[in-house]
């Protein structure tokens, strides 16, 4: 399934704020000790990455209902996982907050 990677900041509203708080403890296994739920009620995946300087990453991520992407003056629905990252994808800039890699 292809995955959508957006800023956690851009998430604030979109969702759980303790998931957002916590995603360190997540992914080294600690949500079970903290909360009443589990990541099977929020639909929470664990996705495996690679990359430059980090060879065994994992990334936490969340399936949605569906993806709305508007491009241009089309719009279509896609599955996706979101993949959540905790820095900025441009350096701060804020010139985009996502990559799409439908």
């Amino acid at each position: 399934m292809p995955v959508v990677i957006v800023e956690k900041k851009v998430l604030n509203g979109f969702v759980d704020s303790f998931i957002l708080e916590n995603i360190s403890n997540i992914l080294e296994g600690k949500w079970l000790e903290e909360a009443n739920s589990t990541m099977y009620d929020y639909q929470l995946r664990m996705i495996p990455f690679s990359s430059l300087g980090n060879q065994n990453g994992l990334l936490l991520g969340f399936k949605p209902d569906y993806i709305n992407i508007y491009y241009e003056e089309e719009n279509s629905k896609k599955e996706a996982i979101v993949g959540i990252y905790t820095e900025s994808l441009c350096g701060g800039s804020n010139e985009y907050n996502a990559i799409v890699g439908l």
